[in-house]
């Protein structure tokens, strides 16, 4: 979106600073769920599918457990779902508690969140996709229980210094820490069956 002569917007209902930049502005706001954008996902939840008029998330988030939809005649339904690239490049975010209602985090869901150190994954996750935590600035993340497959990619470049996995996940695939030069310390299941290529190589 191209404005002009303007000093703050509301977006979301939360007022954000516009910086001209040129001929573009870029908006900025606090992590808070009113800059959320959701669709829904199915006929009785909702997906968080990226932030309102493409606002940029500063600070930390907590993602709600419900929202509200005109088309579900006002009643809040559950995010089940985080979408593919929902939040990538979001490099102000720092933190993320993810709710116990999502059970899927899409593929490149916080890719290249050069910020993000800390995200809570609850037990209520199954499945977590390509490159979700890719290029962050995570330091430790517990994987839960619910998940039994190491994405692909899914913390290659991240700056990772520990990893606890749950006794449930089988594989752990290819370029899964690809990269994580800092990794220290984890602790791999007899469940897992299956170790990809270049997972762990640095």
């Amino acid at each position: 979106m191209i404005l002009s002569q303007a000093d703050n917007v509301i977006v979301g209902g939360s007022e954000v600073n516009c910086i001209r930049l040129n001929e573009f502005f870029i908006y900025e706001a606090t992590a808070s769920t009113s800059s959320l954008a959701f669709l829904e996902n199915g006929s009785s939840a909702h997906k968080l599918t990226g932030t309102v008029g493409g606002a940029k998330l500063i600070g930390s988030l907590t993602i709600p457990s419900s929202h509200n939809s005109s088309s579900f005649g006002g009643t809040a339904k559950p995010v089940n779902r985080l979408e593919d690239n929902a939040l990538d490049f979001q490099n102000e975010l720092t933190s993320v508690i993810i709710p116990n209602s999502v059970t899927t985090i899409g593929a490149s869901v916080f890719t290249s969140c050069t910020a993000l150190e800390n995200i809570t994954i609850p037990s209520s996750v199954t499945s977590i996709g390509n490159f979700a935590f890719s290029n962050t600035n995570l330091k430790g993340v517990t994987i839960p229980d619910s998940v039994t497959v190491i994405a692909n990619s899914l913390f290659m470049g991240s700056n990772l210094d520990t990893v606890t996995l749950g006794d449930s996940v089988t594989s752990i695939q290819s370029n899964a820490f690809r990269t994580c030069s800092k990794l220290t310390s984890i602790t791999i299941p007899d469940s897992v069956t299956s170790i990809g290529s270049f997972a762990f190589i640095a």
